[in-house]
């Protein structure tokens, strides 16, 4: 009997990120990835796919075959968001004991910073980045969200003309994250 109220509960709670997300002015984000091992969901436009890959999802407005088309790179009119979440503090770019605004600094290595937030802004940490070589332009953003640090990578052609936009629906979908089930405590620092 408390399982199944849970387990209702739960789907109640996942469908209400999307009715928010819908209410708040989002049409089109009627996509759900939930992550049972992550105890988070996000909703995103409908028209993305999305790759999970454990508790983290790499969404895209393309599809595999199109990426194999376009030579392993973003396809022209492409962006993706990869989603990365901590704790456990498994990645080497997101140390525990480094803020969010050094764990970016250590990520976006040789790429032009081509804009950036700041810890006086009060806003959360995100990094914008072009890699000349490869004609990237990339948004990294770090969110505290639930006991969970949410790591952001938006990925798009520099020159692509609605590289706006793709940072519209970062911002919309780091709006609708929901944090579901129990979140686990953070990992002690071994002295």
């Amino acid at each position: 009997m408390q399982k199944r109220l849970r387990e209702r509960l739960f789907m109640l709670a996942l469908g209400l990120g999307a009715l928010l997300c819908a209410l708040a002015g989002r049409p089109g984000y009627a996509a759900q990835f939930t992550s049972a091992t992550g105890n988070y969901s996000i909703t995103y436009p409908d028209t993305w796919y999305a790759d999970p890959h454990g508790r983290d999802v790499f969404l895209a407005n393309y599809t595999g075959q199109q990426l194999y088309a376009a030579g392993h790179t973003t396809p022209p009119g492409g962006t993706s968001i990869a989603i990365q979440t901590f704790p456990p503090y498994d990645n080497p770019y997101y140390l525990q004991s480094q803020d969010d605004y050094a764990a970016l600094k250590s990520v976006v290595g040789n790429e032009t910073v081509v804009a950036q937030t700041t810890p006086s802004t009060g806003q959360p940490a995100r990094v914008t980045t072009v890699a000349n070589a490869l004609n990237d332009r990339s948004v990294y953003t770090i969110v505290h969200k639930g006991g969970k640090v949410f790591f952001f990578i938006l990925s798009c052609n520099a020159d692509d003309p609605q590289a706006a936009s793709y940072e519209q629906v970062l911002n919309d979908v780091i709006a609708c994250i929901s944090i579901t089930g129990i979140t686990p405590a953070a990992p002690t620092p071994t002295p």
